[in-house]
């Protein structure tokens, strides 16, 4: 919003909390910088309490703030917004860890038996596609990284 540390947004929120906390719940979570120091707190609003933020900062990019607050929002409820990938959980145990493996094993073998009737190299796609070649491995591996794949297995479906 154009506070000069993110600490002052934090601030902004603790300041006024009781007039946020109206809207609902203010849900917190410790954060770590991974810096020397006390660990930090990152705030979760709702849509009213995100609203309420953007009005009550009085910084030079607040209204334009404001105004990305409100569009993001308008295209959540119009459903014009793309999920994000999760990120997959490190496992914590090696039961956790095994299981992993084999979900990534069966979407390999999900994966293979597609690949195996209809496969392209990447280069034939850039050539297709009148692309960079650099470009379209970039794609590749973002949706390699959607789908949930790791690395390991990427590079052996990946044939250049």
């Amino acid at each position: 919003m154009g506070y000069g540390k993110l600490e002052d947004t934090r601030s902004l929120i603790t300041r006024n909390a009781g007039e946020l906390g109206t809207y609902g719940i203010i849900g917190t979570a410790p954060i770590n910088s991974g810096k020397r120091g006390r660990p930090g707190t990152a705030y979760y609003l709702n849509e009213e309490q995100a609203c309420l933020v953007c009005i009550l900062a009085r910084t030079e990019n607040a209204a334009a703030v404001r105004k990305q607050v409100i569009a993001t929002f308008m295209a959540y409820r119009r459903g014009q917004l793309v999920p994000v990938a999760q990120t997959p959980a490190v496992p914590r145990t090696f039961a956790e860890a095994l299981r992993l493996a084999a979900d990534q094993a069966e979407k390999i073998g999900q994966l293979s038996g597609v690949l195996s009737d209809l496969t392209m190299s990447s280069r034939e796609i850039a050539e297709l596609t009148e692309k960079e070649h650099k470009n379209v491995l970039t794609e590749i591996w973002k949706m390699f990284i959607e789908i949930g794949l790791l690395f390991s297995q990427c590079s052996r479906l990946l044939r250049t």
